[in-house]
């Protein structure tokens, strides 16, 4: 079970497990994530038309999917993933909101942590806490701090590789996704609208 940046993770690992990306090499493949081309998650699932499974495959009945599973999971559970980053910045982004405070307060946070550890951030050559003092939002702070600790050239880069969009398709391993329609963070994985941007079948509510 993986929760919001847990899910994330999770996904990922399921789908490049299913893909057999483990079985040789041990290694995990990024080829999944590189079939995003763009850095904006599209409204039309965002699937790779050369990638050999397809969203209807991936929303299909469980007995249909679990014999082809390689990620030696029974199943999983992923509950509040942002599927698509760079759209839930967007929402987290939007002044006044729940998404909007969360936010601040979060990067607050961070930059705290940072500051408290500040000994041993300061051997990192590229970081400049000076810098870190006009980053009021998670993309500042990802655009200060994390993409350069993981490798990426932009925030937008990193988005693209890290949504669960791209992976969701290649599952094949029993997989349910929690995604409350108010969640402020979920960008455009919630709403009345649907899932519009990820191959994932919408579940009628089940009690209260």
């Amino acid at each position: 079970m993986g929760y919001s940046l847990g899910a994330l993770i999770l996904t990922k690992y399921v789908a490049e497990a299913d893909a057999g990306h483990y079985e040789s090499s041990g290694a995990a493949s990024s080829g999944a994530a590189s079939s995003i081309s763009d850095s904006r998650c599209s409204d039309s699932n965002g699937v790779d038309p050369a990638a050999p499974v397809s969203a209807s495959d991936a929303c299909s009945e469980p007995s249909a999917t679990h014999g082809t599973s390689k990620s030696g999971l029974s199943g999983a559970a992923l509950v509040s993933n942002p599927v698509c980053m760079s759209r839930a910045g967007e929402r987290l982004a939007k002044p006044w909101t729940a998404g909007w405070l969360y936010n601040l307060i979060i990067t607050s946070r961070l930059k705290a942590y940072m500051r408290q550890h500040r000994h041993q951030f300061e051997l990192l050559p590229w970081l400049c806490f000076h810098t870190l003092r006009e980053v009021y939002t998670l993309r500042g702070f990802d655009a200060a701090v994390t993409i350069h600790s993981a490798g990426f050239p932009s925030p937008d880069a990193y988005y693209a590789a890290g949504s669960s969009q791209g992976f969701i398709p290649r599952i094949r391993t029993r997989s349910l996704f929690l995604l409350a329609e108010d969640d402020p963070f979920l960008g455009c994985a919630g709403g009345r609208s649907g899932l519009s941007c990820a191959p994932l079948s919408r579940c009628p509510t089940a009690g209260t």
